[in-house]
Parts: structure tokens; C-alpha cells; sequence
């Protein structure tokens, strides 16, 4: 009870929503210096939440006067605690802006349309980091050769140090592809909470109802396709980031296809408990079973037969 009071007190107007998703972003960038590193996501979706709830519930006007006052709220923030007026600048950016954009394409189009829009920022920023040239090869190199000097020499050591090259190779390579998913993952969240708190306060249920019809169509299956074929016989970087990133948003028709049907079948709780649970703990290969499930979905649509016979 007393959160909903929270969250009604947040999304009353301008200013609520303003300054407390300004305060939850100033809590996400000092926590990252502190034993409390491991809350900065969780803080920063929260941040992005806010943002998403007040582009959901209010009209174009009063969302801008809240990004303006969350800024402004921001930047004497950043001042206070030394970190200058850059933080403003970064946050907006890469962070409230898309949030705002996809909000606004979750309100007019649906998931669908929501889950489209974050994936066509994700490769806007692709390929804006690929165009800026930056690499972080240098700092690898050095951290690098400070593992080499902090280890002890002996076979097992030298075995690990290759190791660890190899993966930064393999880092420095899809570098942008890495930065570009982790920032969709961060918007995703903030969009999903978003709209369960939009959905929570205006229309309980409204939420799982509307992410489990999530449906992209077959585009998204063609252009992964065109795009895979251009990588393979290209041998290009980019263009198995840019799948990479399109298939991120068949994984969320994936667990929607999932999810439709676990409640179609009335499955048992736990059964929702363990595979979130390997879920978080086999997240890349659980991630790829629901990708593929989401593309047979567009090409079958077997989630509507089997919803219907669970029904």
C-alpha cells in the first residue's frame, strides 16, 4: 500500500516525476562508486521506470516540463556532489531520451510497438559507436599486462592469461555490439516496469495481458535472415551485432509466446519460479531457446493453437 501511495505521489504531475527520476538517477551514478555497485542497474531502471510511467499516463506537454525539471534537478545534483554538469548531458542521452521515445511507441502501437522502437535505438547507437572509431584496446591491453604482473608464473597461469586475452579479443571485437545490448537490456526493463506501474495504477492486469500478445511478425525474421547471410559471406562485425540485436527483440516475444501459454495451462507456480530462476542463472542459453521459440511463433503461430486448447 504504501508503494502504490509512492508511485501515485511520483506520477502526480511535472515535478513529482521530474525530480524523483532525476533522484533515482543521481542514487544509480554514486552507487556505482560505492560496496553498492551491484544497485546501480536496479536504480537506473527505476529512473528509466519513472520516465516510462509519465510518458504513459501524461500528455506530450507535461512529460517535456518533467525531462526539463529532471535535468535541472540532475544538474545542481551533479554540482553538489562534484561530478559537473556532464551527468545531465550523458543520462538524457543515452538513457531518459530512449526511454521517452519508446514509451511513446508502447502508447500509440502497443509491445510490439515499443519492443521495435528500443531495438531501433540499440542499432542507431551500433552504429554510432562504430562510426565514432573508439575501441577500448588500450585499456585492455593494460589491465592486461597488470594480470600478468600480478599472477604467478607456472603453467596454469600462462593457460589462464591466454584465456583472458582471448576474451578481450573477442571483447574489443564486438565491443559496440556489447554496449549497444547492454543499454537495450537497461531500456527494456525500464519500459517493462514503466508499464506495470502505469498498469497498476490505471488497470491492474492490463500488463500481462498486453505483453503476452506480443507479437513482431515476420519482418524481424527476414531481416535477422538478410542479415546473418550478409555477416557469413561478408565476415562482417557489425552486421552479426546488428542481428544479434534484432534477435534480441525475438527474444521478447519469446517469453511473451511463454508466458501466454504457461497461463493458458494454468502451470504451476513453482514451474514459473524455476525457469525464471535459469532464467538469470543460464540466461544466454535460456535466452537462445526463447529466441528460437519466438521466430517459430511468427512463422507458425503456434502459441494461438495451443492457448486455445489450454482454454
Amino acid at each position: 500500500m504504501m508503494f502504490k501511495r509512492w508511485l501515485m505521489a511520483a506520477a502526480a504531475g511535472p515535478w513529482q516525476s521530474g525530480s524523483w527520476a532525476a533522484l533515482l538517477a543521481m542514487l544509480a551514478v554514486v552507487s556505482t562508486a560505492a560496496p553498492v555497485m551491484l544497485l546501480s542497474p536496479v536504480l537506473f531502471v527505476a529512473s528509466g521506470g519513472v520516465v516510462a510511467l509519465t510518458a504513459l499516463r501524461q500528455e506530450l506537454g507535461s512529460l517535456w516540463r518533467a525531462l526539463v525539471i529532471a535535468a535541472i534537478v540532475l544538474l545542481v545534483a551533479g554540482y553538489v556532489v562534484g561530478i559537473g554538469g556532464s551527468l545531465v548531458a550523458v543520462v538524457f542521452a543515452v538513457f531518459w531520451a530512449p526511454v521517452f521515445i519508446a514509451a511513446r511507441g508502447l502508447r500509440r502501437g502497443g509491445f510490439s510497438r515499443g519492443v521495435q522502437v528500443v531495438v531501433l535505438l540499440a542499432v542507431v547507437l551500433l552504429l554510432l559507436g562504430h562510426q565514432s572509431g573508439f575501441q577500448p584496446t588500450t585499456f585492455l591491453d593494460e589491465y592486461l599486462e597488470t594480470i600478468k604482473q600480478q599472477v604467478a608464473v607456472g603453467v596454469d597461469a600462462e593457460t589462464n592469461i591466454a584465456k583472458l586475452a582471448q576474451l578481450f579479443g573477442w571483447l574489443e571485437r564486438y565491443f559496440w555490439g556489447w554496449i549497444s545490448a547492454s543499454f537495450g537490456v537497461l531500456w527494456m526493463m525500464s519500459l517493462l516496469l514503466g508499464r506495470y506501474w502505469h498498469a497498476m495504477l490505471d488497470n491492474p492486469g492490463a500488463f500481462a495481458r498486453e505483453f503476452e500478445a506480443l507479437r513482431l511478425g515476420l519482418m524481424p525474421v527476414l531481416i535477422a535472415l538478410v542479415v546473418a547471410v550478409a555477416g557469413v559471406l561478408g565476415g562482417s562485425v557489425l552486421a552479426w551485432e546488428v542481428m544479434a540485436l534484432v534477435l534480441f527483440g525475438v527474444f521478447w516475444q519469446g517469453l511473451a509466446c511463454l508466458q501466454a501459454i504457461f497461463r493458458a495451462r494454468n502451470v504451476n507456480r513453482v514451474v514459473w519460479i524455476a525457469f525464471y530462476c535459469l532464467l538469470i542463472i543460464f540466461a544466454l542459453q535460456v535466452a537462445l531457446v526463447l529466441v528460437l521459440i519466438g521466430l517459430l511463433d511468427n512463422l507458425f503461430d503456434f502459441r494461438t493453437r495451443l492457448i486455445t486448447d489450454g482454454g
